[in-house]
């Protein structure tokens, strides 16, 4: 099923002059997975479900109109404040909000509220997240409708340093990226207040902004106190995305204050775009396994949704040190996947120096070190793991370790052991476990082949040695001729 049969967009008339909002919103139906084809993962879901190519044109031509001339920056200013959907989005919640947010101001301006013991706690502040560069802020104040595919990758540069977005697959992060907008508060201004509904998360770029709490007594006399400072690098009002929620506190800013804003809306759409993305992700990756290629259609559909594909980067641990039955079967998508064994050696010391390596005596066997002897643990690569090869069936992974590779990064599909017993009474799954026997060396064949390598090296290095000597003693021979 493609994405153009099932889009369900709210798009701005281009009769409208389009003051509008430029927002639009997408429903993906009851059913999530019948719409899912293998075809969609390689699909740019945004200039599918986004503006068509007339309403981007009508938009840019707009704001051509709208550039300022000489002497006319007011205008130009206020031409801005009609096209943000900012405004109209707020519009609706906040029908007296100037006049709350002057009494607000003047109350905290006349408390003199300044010293606040919180400024001298450490912040819980995003050590990771450095700000952003000039080149990112520019592609931050374009609209969302006008950033390029390079311009949505500059900004997924800046999810991935936000903590708070850690946790989000690669896809989810490019598609917060595509709707991250820009904004700048000056001193005083009420960014959120309490009590009104939650709409947007924002993120400290620069600058300060103070939690206000806002209290009745059985009296009837409100009191405003500050109960905490963020800056760069901290978020604040994040329960919008999740939740319907009205604000706990005010947020005011002190000074000058830079932020990324997202809209509620826009998360959501994000998150169910993203849902679709990752679900064609996984019946690629599915049909592309030996181990699924007779399934039907419909078990495939299923299977999807007891399995994840996961991108690991370079020189990092997939699975490894544990032991007894594993739960999940791993098949590499792509990339190559190392295979590496901790090795226990014994180590004897010679009277003139020289250490010789030999396998390491079995636990329980009753054998005594001497004092010249000692047991060291070395990680050796054993094998490398290609495109639909496979893990995870029998192996004793209690000193086995899967790596990505070194270089570049792999996708591992996780797959639900389960779902393979149950299939077809477990056949599929015996055929996958009599293939990985034997995938893996047994510690004596990985030790022969450690030490042979060994000598190998070391006969490379004499031979090495022996060339340059022979190179030097000749050069020296010409000098003294």
């Amino acid at each position: 099923m493609s994405y153009h049969r099932s889009r369900k967009a709210t798009l701005p008339s281009l009769n409208a002059g389009l003051k509008d909002s430029f927002h639009f919103t997408l429903a993906l139906g009851q059913d999530e997975i019948e719409g899912v084809s293998k075809e969609d993962v390689d699909e740019d879901w945004y200039e599918v479900y986004g503006p068509r190519r007339e309403q981007i044109e009508a938009l840019q031509n707009y704001q051509k109109k709208i550039q300022p001339k000489d002497g006319n920056r007011f205008k130009h200013l206020v031409q801005r404040m009609i096209v943000s959907s900012r405004w109209i989005k707020e519009a609706a919640y906040h029908s007296q909000e100037l006049t709350r947010r002057n009494i607000l101001s003047r109350r905290m301006s006349q408390d003199n509220l300044d010293f606040n013991l919180n400024d001298f706690r450490a912040p819980r502040s995003n050590t990771t997240f450095s700000g952003v560069s000039s080149k990112e802020y520019e592609v931050l104040k374009k609209h969302p409708w006008l950033r390029s595919p390079a311009d949505v990758d500059t900004l997924t540069k800046v999810v991935h340093r936000i903590k708070m977005f850690e946790k989000h697959s690669p896809a989810m992060k490019r598609a917060i990226a595509r709707f991250m907008q820009y904004e700048s508060f000056g001193n005083g201004r009420v960014i959120i207040e309490q009590g009104t509904p939650g709409i947007s998360l924002y993120i400290m770029v620069s600058g300060t902004v103070q939690v206000v709490l806002t209290e009745t007594d059985p009296r009837g006399k409100t009191t405003s106190r500050i109960v905490g400072v963020l800056r760069r690098g901290q978020c604040f009002g994040e329960l919008a995305l999740m939740h319907d929620t009205r604000r706990s506190s005010s947020i005011i800013v002190k000074g000058i204050a830079e932020l990324i804003r997202l809209d509620k809306d826009d998360f959501e759409l994000a998150r169910k775009m993203t849902r679709k993305h990752e679900l064609a992700e996984r019946l690629q990756a599915l049909q592309q396994q030996y181990a699924f290629k007779e399934w039907s259609e419909h078990e495939l559909r299923l299977a999807m949704m007891r399995c994840s594909v996961e991108e690991y980067p370079p020189n990092s641990v997939i699975f490894g040190g544990v032991g007894g039955l594993i739960e999940e079967i791993f098949f590499v998508v792509s990339g190559e996947c190392r295979i590496v064994r901790r090795m226990a050696f014994l180590e004897r010391t010679h009277p003139d120096g020289t250490k010789a390596l030999a396998m390491a005596p079995k636990k329980n066997s009753g054998y005594e070190l001497k004092p010249y002897e000692k047991i060291v643990s070395r990680y050796l690569q054993v094998r490398i793991l290609k495109e639909e090869e496979f893990f995870g069936l029998g192996e004793q992974l209690k000193s086995i370790f899967y790596l990505s590779g070194s270089v570049s990064s792999v996708k591992i599909l996780r797959v639900d052991r389960a779902l393979l017993y149950r299939h077809d009474d477990g056949i599929t799954l015996g055929r996958l476990e009599f293939m990985a026997r034997g995938m893996i060396p047994s510690k004596a064949e990985t030790f022969t082949t450690f030490m042979e390598t060994r000598l190998w090296e070391k006969f490379k290095e004499k031979v090495l040695r022996e060339v340059l000597e022979r190179k030097r003693r000749n050069k020296a021979r010409k000098m003294s001729c």
